[in-house]
This record gives structure tokens, sequence and C-alpha cells, in this order.
């Protein structure tokens, strides 16, 4: 009897995010969400609903002040900055989402490989330009909102892999926008190494 595969959802934010991601094994469906909370939570609810997936991955770009251009960060905590702080029942402003899927994924840091750390996403509505405190590794737009969606259809799990295209403060528009292409070029580079490799 034929192994039945394992179903997959790669989530980016735009098309020119967009990778192709070959997991042997695997049945992956790329899908584009959009910017910002709203639209990504909406699109990867639908893609949970229509394909059944075993896993989402939210893949693509992010901002930074702890890292550096060209990281590659593989996240599994995620805060919703624009929530976090704000006391009331039934407000969720942190997810874990760590699981044995992420984990043959090691972040990419100056280089060097890492597994050891959790490393973090801070999603919010508006793209950071200056250098505001905040509890994340990385920032974004998209993946607190489509890790939310993973837990709560249940059994869905979700990591986030980021590409870091900008430092935060320094010009981080036009920085993004000019690292675009090589964001691509790592991301593509990346999971060809890690799929194939360790398939």
């Amino acid at each position: 009897m034929k192994e039945k595969k394992m179903k997959i959802v790669a989530a980016f934010a735009l098309e020119d995010e967009v990778v192709p991601i070959v997991w042997p094994g695997a049945d992956v469906k790329t899908i584009v969400t959009g910017i910002g909370k709203v639209q990504a939570a909406i699109s990867v609810a639908k893609a949970i609903l229509c394909e059944c997936p075993q896993l989402v991955m939210n893949v693509g770009t992010a901002g930074t002040l702890d890292h550096q251009v060209g990281d590659i960060l593989v996240c599994t905590r995620f805060i919703d900055r624009d929530l976090k702080g704000i006391s009331i029942q039934g407000i969720v402003s942190e997810l874990d989402t760590s699981n044995a899927v992420s984990l043959r994924f090691p972040s990419v840091i100056s280089g060097m490989e890492e597994k050891v750390e959790q490393r973090i996403v801070s999603t919010g509505d508006n793209f950071v330009t200056t250098e505001s405190p905040h509890d994340g590794d990385v920032v974004d737009m998209e993946a607190f909102a489509e890790a939310m969606a993973c837990v709560e259809a249940e059994g869905v799990q979700f990591f986030s892999v980021k590409y870091v295209t900008d430092i935060i403060g320094q010009n981080s528009v036009n920085a993004w926008k000019e690292k675009l292409a090589a964001a691509r070029e790592g991301l593509d580079t990346y999971f060809r190494k890690y799929l194939q490799e360790r398939s």
C-alpha cells in the first residue's frame, strides 16, 4: 500500500518572497497571504480547511535589531506586539509551537548552524522602522496570526523560517526592498540543503 504523503502549507506574505519548496515524501502547497495579521490569519485558516495539512510553515523576510542581514532564523515562539501587555481575560499574545518537525531545521547565524536557542518572532500591524524595544529576535507582520490559526485548528504544526533583510532603524523599508532577491536566493539555498540532505 502506498504511503500517504504529509501535507504541508508554505505561507508567504508576498509573491516577491516565494521560493519553491520541494520536500521529499510530502505534498507542499504554496499560498500568498498578503500583508498583515488579518489577511494572514484568513488565508491560513482557508488553507487549513481546504488542504487539511499536518504542517504550516511561515516563510519570508524579517527585520531585526539583534542579528545580521542574511541570517536565517527558525522560530517557534510568537508574540503579538500589538496585544502584549494588555491584561484582559481571553487575550492571547504569546504562543509556543515547538515540534519535532521544526527541530530538523537549524537557524543559520553568521554562517554557523544553531539549534540550541528558541528563536522568537514579534508580529504586529506595522513595518517597524524605529529602534523601539521589542521581545523578538525578528519582527514581521504575519507569523503570530498564522500560528494562532494553526493552534485553533488543533493538530496543525507550525513554525517560521525568516531571512533577515533589514536592520531596524537603518533605512529599513528601502533595505527590505533591496534585499528581496537575496532573500529568495538565500531561502532557496537553505531549503534545498536541509530538505535534500536530511530527507
